[in-house]
């Protein structure tokens, strides 16, 4: 995928440039090694010192997106210990995951409080259920797997972020099948994945009261 290298160098050469950008980072399935060329963005948290900034780093970022979906995230440097609560799952999964552009790295010293990473893999997991349903009773076959594809990139993470609340036991075979994406027969896909959410669900749930 040469044209999503040269859109990087490209942002990072124009971005390096802004005094007021503190720094860039590429997190989400691109580092991850689970691109889907064609299908996924690729994510990118910019840090920015003020709001004046936006003015500046526009043009790039769009020249970005435009060229290879490069999605920018942008926070000032000053919101992002507040960002750790209500985006738990996003700076968490930022933290675990992710790689440097330009600047320092600002989220090695955040803490992500685990209150809040609960709560948020929890409404996570739900809006999954909510999508099945809506896509099983609104689409067709090809929206079905298209509702497929997105849960597993989301899930993928939600999972290894709820293995950190707690040792979780899920439907092995099930968890394997969604997150291999293997969808050919796409009744038994959708079972199988509200079997792993349900039993998600359930344990998230169980933290909860405990």
């Amino acid at each position: 995928m040469d044209y999503v290298t040269e859109a990087i160098e490209r942002l990072c050469s124009a971005l390096s440039e802004r005094s007021e950008v503190s720094s860039a980072t590429l997190y989400g399935s691109y580092v991850r090694g689970t691109f889907r060329e064609g299908a996924s963005d690729i994510n990118l948290a910019v840090v920015v010192r003020n709001d004046a900034a936006l003015a500046g780093i526009t043009p790039a970022l769009r020249d970005a997106w435009r060229a290879a979906r490069i999605d920018p995230w942008i926070a000032r440097a000053d919101e992002l210990a507040r960002l750790t609560d209500v985006f738990a799952t996003r700076v968490r999964s930022i933290q675990r995951v992710h790689r440097m552009l330009i600047g320092d790295d600002p989220w090695r010293a955040l803490v992500v409080p685990r209150p809040a990473l609960r709560l948020r893999i929890e409404q996570e997991l739900r809006n999954h259920q909510l999508r099945l349903r809506h896509a099983e009773v609104l689409s067709d076959a090809t929206g079905h797997v298209r509702q497929l594809h997105a849960t597993a990139t989301a899930l993928r993470i939600d999972l290894e972020l709820l293995e950190e609340l707690g040792r979780v036991e899920l439907p092995s075979d099930d968890v394997a099948l969604i997150l291999n994406q293997r969808f050919d027969d796409v009744p038994a896909a959708l079972a199988a994945a509200h079997r792993v959410l349900d039993r998600a669900v359930s344990f998230i749930d169980q933290l909860e009261v405990t």
